[in-house]
């Protein structure tokens, strides 16, 4: 089961790399089916603010809410059931199948001691659907181009 759509909210969000900082105060919000472009230079702050986003990078000031619910009260786990990163340039080792390496997404939703069932299945086939990748899910991953990683 998906969780229902809820607003993401930057609030003075600062965070940097060894007392460098990279997010200046930063405050957004994100409201449900929005489309939300990052966009500007080399070292900017974007990969930085997605970072913070996920929990990998701690913050040195403001908040960052889900709906009304504090990020930083959240787990890994439970942050990776609301956010989805797939970096630029990842390194990939193997060419494995497109359709397993949107499976991999859905981890957040499996046990540790279970398998995926039907319900994530459909999950990929409508994320790869939304991306346009259905004809394509027996492919390997380093065989699409870049813009379709």
């Amino acid at each position: 089961m998906m969780p229902r759509a809820l607003r993401l909210e930057f609030d003075r969000v600062s965070a940097g790399y060894d007392g460098r900082p990279a997010l200046n105060r930063v405050s957004f919000r994100a409201h449900p089916g929005e489309v939300v472009a990052l966009t500007g230079p080399n070292g900017s702050g974007k990969t930085t603010l997605l970072r913070a986003a996920l929990g990998l990078l701690p913050l040195e000031g403001g908040r960052i809410s889900i709906g009304d619910r504090p990020a930083q009260g959240l787990s890994i786990r439970q942050r990776a059931r609301w956010f989805g990163w797939m970096p630029q340039s990842e390194p990939l080792r193997e060419n494995i199948r497109v359709r397993q390496y949107v499976l991999y997404g859905r981890n957040p939703w499996i046990g540790p001691w279970e398998s995926e069932g039907p319900a994530d299945h459909s999950a990929v086939d409508r994320a790869l659907a939304a991306v346009d990748l259905s004809v394509a899910p027996d492919r390997g991953i380093l065989e699409l181009s870049g813009g379709e990683r």
